[in-house]
């Protein structure tokens, strides 16, 4: 998938958001290819970012101060 086709995909499922908005959390990466992948020079990484709501940070603390 392209990076604008990812955007679109992603605000068809968030009916709520703009395709700005789900532009704004997917980002592109242009990495150096190594290893296996060496012979293709430059490889471009499409990645999301997830910032949680503060209720729901909350809830994850809660959980992860349950478990220790």
């Amino acid at each position: 998938m392209y990076h604008r086709d990812v955007i679109a995909a992603v605000a068809r499922r968030l009916p709520h958001q703009t395709q700005r908005d789900a532009s704004e959390v997917i980002e592109l990466q242009d990495m150096t290819a190594g290893g296996a992948l060496a012979a293709h020079g430059r490889l471009r990484r499409v990645y999301g970012r997830f910032r949680p709501i503060p209720s729901l940070k909350a809830k994850i603390e809660e959980v992860a101060h349950e478990q220790t």
